[in-house]
């Protein structure tokens, strides 16, 4: 309004353009009464965005912002177009009175925050007027801190829904009904209370056909659940970060196979996936954690524990279990990986894997190009890849030292062109002895690039090892 204002005074043509320009002023600021009363008397008839932060810097005086919010009841709310509501508890309350008047024909965009530092001790539900009546024109929703009477939800409020976030507050079935336009959704620190809601329980079943990205991010293992009665075929990124059980695996892929994602090592997943990424939080603390992951061309992330079922072989792979559990977890799962089309493969090992664990679980990658390895000491995984570790080999006694069933074609990762390892500390014994890992395989099958970013006393012994067999970047 200030940027108005100010160009208003430059002549009167321009003031009296300006003040005569409705869709100038539609977007009004109702955290101050004076300001508020003379925007929504030069919008006149045009459809407004009704905004109101009551978290402002400095912070309005409780009184006036009472005061400011009286004049909300001369809005009409056929003529609203997008709310955006933040505050605390009795200024959500008083704002979202204005859906008593009925039905919101216009209104496409509607945002509702509960502050993060509201006092008031008990959880703030919004009115059951809030989404009793249609809204046709509705495409984003954003409810952050705030419950909803979600038994009172209009049969058509959300059918031109397009993106829904949700954020700490209780669902149920029934909220994902009628959602057929919902292409995003977003879903955080949610409580599932549909066992208790014997209107929609989960058996109902809930089907997006159009959802094409969807993120459950959540603490609670029991919002896992959502997955036994949602269905959305044409998702093109997946992204699930929660509290992650093994009893938990049965009902991810039960729920995988639902939308269409066969995972085996067949031609069957759909290629209209870009990106899945389910992060399974372990049980313990992330520093006894051991994780895997590599990239494929198609860019899909595929993160979790899952003991059964092959991988397509576009998957990216990453395992993350705690320690008691990983070295079983992979002896299961070694010989259903593979990937013979991944080509970028990062590994963070922090020690808690053997030699063994390690070739074992390269076994399925040859046709892996680019390596990453992010490690303190990562001489097991390093040691892995070369066919003696540790001991000076030569081209004509290396095919002695492959591993099981190996001629030089059965070496790990066999087509590795680029090498970035991070970090080593300069002159450390670690450092050099991670070297010495690598000596082997490079005389036997050597690969282009080695990147010690940022290492450069490391960067200099490791030219004067390897000599001209391998380019040393820093």
């Amino acid at each position: 309004m200030y940027r108005l204002t100010t160009l208003s005074l430059v002549c009167r043509q321009w003031h009296e353009l300006i003040v005569n320009t409705p869709m100038l002023w539609r977007c009004i600021d109702f955290s101050l009464k004076e300001r508020a009363e003379c925007m929504l008397r030069r919008a006149k008839s045009a459809p407004i965005t009704v905004k109101l932060t009551s978290n402002k810097r400095p912070p309005v005086p409780r009184d006036e912002l009472d005061s400011a919010l009286s004049v909300l009841k001369e809005v009409d709310i056929g003529m609203v177009q997008a709310m955006h509501l933040q505050g605390d508890g009795k200024t959500l309350d008083q704002a979202s009175r204005l859906f008593k008047q009925g039905s919101a024909p216009l209104l496409e965009s509607l945002r509702i925050s509960r502050s993060r530092s509201d006092i008031y001790p008990y959880p703030f539900i919004l009115g059951r007027d809030t989404f009793s009546s249609p809204m046709p024109s509705l495409r984003e929703l954003s409810i952050y801190r705030c419950g909803v009477v979600w038994s009172n939800l209009h049969p058509t409020a959300f059918s031109q829904l397009e993106e829904l976030n949700l954020e700490k507050l209780s669902i149920t079935a029934k909220t994902f009904q009628n959602l057929n336009n919902l292409r995003t959704l977003n879903i955080t620190n949610v409580f599932l209370r549909d066992s208790l809601d014997s209107a929609s329980p989960p058996t109902a079943g809930v089907f997006l056909p159009r959802l094409e990205k969807f993120k459950l991010v959540s603490p609670f293992s029991q919002s896992v659940s959502i997955f036994d009665f949602v269905t959305f075929p044409c998702a093109t990124q997946i992204t699930v970060e929660s509290e992650y059980k093994l009893e938990h695996r049965d009902l991810m892929m039960t729920f995988l196979r639902r939308c269409g994602l066969r995972l085996d090592t067949k031609d069957t997943h759909r290629p209209s996936i870009s990106t899945l990424a389910i992060e399974a939080w372990p049980r313990t603390s992330y520093e006894y954690t051991v994780v895997l992951t590599g990239w494929a061309h198609a860019g899909i992330d595929f993160t979790s524990t899952f003991q059964e079922s092959s991988i397509s072989s576009k998957f990216t792979v990453s395992l993350t279990s705690a320690t008691d559990d990983l070295p079983v977890l992979l002896d299961e799962l070694a010989d259903k990986i593979r990937l013979p089309d991944l080509r970028h493969l990062r590994v963070n090992d922090r020690g808690l894997l053997s030699r063994a664990h390690w070739t074992t679980m390269l076994a399925g990658l040859s046709s892996v190009d680019t390596l990453s390895v992010q490690a303190e000491d990562p001489l097991s995984f390093l040691s892995a890849l070369s066919p003696n570790a540790g001991e000076t080999t030569s081209p004509s006694s290396s095919s002695e030292s492959l591993p099981e069933g190996g001629g030089l074609g059965d070496v790990l990762l066999p087509r590795l062109r680029t090498v970035a390892l991070s970090p080593l500390e300069d002159g450390a014994q670690s450092a050099t002895e991670a070297l010495l890992a690598l000596h082997g395989r490079i005389l036997c099958n050597p690969f282009d690039v080695l990147k010690l970013q940022g290492h450069s006393a490391c960067a200099e012994i490791a030219r004067q090892m390897f000599g001209d067999l391998v380019r040393v970047e820093s």
